[in-house]
């Protein structure tokens, strides 16, 4: 099939449930409210819980009193806290919530220390678009982060890992393709619904669609995929 990779690998960005989108809950903190307007209009199973905030009180205050899947801000924001202090602040409140962070210049160090406190996405101000922002919201990940915890005077560092699933009321997973080891290929199974075919039109051409469709009717019918 000509056109499976680009089709499946769109297909899973997309978050696929069985009957619906995903809703993914997000706190913004970039000082732009123009901007979350925009990824609102351009992808509406983003849930901003809130206008989009301007300081770093702010956000720590939505924080604590928000259960967002994913938190995106900026460096940038109107604060007191250094960045690493304003760091440590949100995982101290939550400390599996996916961040996603915008910064003003590249710092290898300081992205590594990042990684260390279970921030795997970050872009330079200025040079992401929509696109890379809202896959980053979408992508899920193992959240790391290592704790002290004082124990007899003594500091035992322990690492906690998060799997953070989103959580779907009735999921039913749907099947696309399923391997038959007896035979040793792909069978097509069930088909996406048209609902999808119009969100994934935004990564994959008309003509591709068109034609996984073609073809996956053809291997449904036919005797597989080798």
């Amino acid at each position: 099939m000509k056109n499976i990779n680009a089709f499946l690998q769109a297909f899973f960005v997309c978050h696929f449930s069985g009957d619906g989108v995903v809703c993914i809950k997000v706190i913004s903190a970039l000082d732009n409210q123009h901007v979350q307007d925009s990824l609102k209009k351009s992808y509406p199973e983003l849930e901003f819980l809130l206008p989009d905030l301007s300081c770093q009180e702010g956000v720590l205050e939505a924080l604590q009193s928000n259960m967002p899947d994913a938190l995106r801000v900026s460096l940038d924001i109107e604060g007191d806290l250094e960045d690493r202090a304003f760091i440590e602040a949100l995982r101290s409140i939550n400390d599996t919530v996916k961040i996603v962070l915008i910064e003003k210049s590249e710092n290898k160090e300081f992205n590594n220390w990042l990684i260390s406190k279970g921030i795997f996405d970050t872009f330079i101000d200025g040079q992401c678009t929509f696109d890379n922002i809202y896959e980053a919201l979408c992508r899920e990940q193992k959240v790391i982060v290592k704790k002290e915890v004082r124990v007899e005077k003594e500091i035992v560092e322990k690492e906690k890992i998060v799997v953070k699933k989103q959580v779907i009321k009735e999921q039913v997973p749907v099947i696309l393709f399923r391997y038959d080891y007896r035979t040793d290929i792909w069978l097509a199974v069930n088909p996406p619904s048209e609902a999808y075919f119009q969100k994934l039109s935004r990564y994959v051409e008309p003509e591709e669609i068109k034609e996984f469709k073609q073809n996956f009717e053809a291997y449904r019918a036919g005797d597989g995929i080798e």
